[in-house]
């Protein structure tokens, strides 16, 4: 006798019966341990993505006030992409168009209201990727600029 008033009898037994019960208890076990699973793969995969925009942005971490744009742009246009996220590495890619953009306008002799729109650019697209970097964690760089003596 088991509690409750339950009785086993073996000569009774029905096998699909036992089937969908091992079934439907394997249903409840199955998706906590593929959820468990799926959790780390997520923060492997964020961790990499982490590592992979910091890297990024240290080899993007350029002297812009001593640096001619051209060599800034030519510079992060260089910079692999590696295992980074797509949307951090497009909004990356808007933001090395914005370089060479800029750059283009200072060669060609824009004038100063076509510079400054371009810088704008430069300033907003640079925004939009550190919006994405800090999404996923990443930390960024101490910018690297040449100290300016009066």
């Amino acid at each position: 006798m088991f509690p409750l008033g339950v009785s086993l009898n073996l000569h009774n037994w029905d096998p699909y019966l036992f089937f969908r019960i091992w079934l439907a208890a394997l249903a409840v076990v199955a998706p906590a341990t593929s959820a468990a699973t799926q959790g780390r793969d997520i923060v492997i995969q964020v961790s990499v993505f982490r590592v992979e925009i910091e890297r990024i942005l240290r080899s993007d971490n350029l002297d812009t006030l001593t640096g001619r744009p051209r060599e800034v742009a030519d510079i992060m246009a260089r910079i692999p992409k590696g295992r980074a996220p797509a949307d951090f590495w497009q909004s990356y890619q808007r933001h090395v168009d914005a370089w060479q953009r800029f750059a283009e306008a200072i060669e060609s002799g824009a004038d100063q209201d076509e510079l400054i729109a371009e810088e704008r650019k430069l300033n907003s697209t640079f925004d939009d990727v550190e919006r994405i970097a800090r999404r996923y964690g990443a930390r960024m760089p101490q910018p690297h600029i040449a100290a300016r003596v009066p």
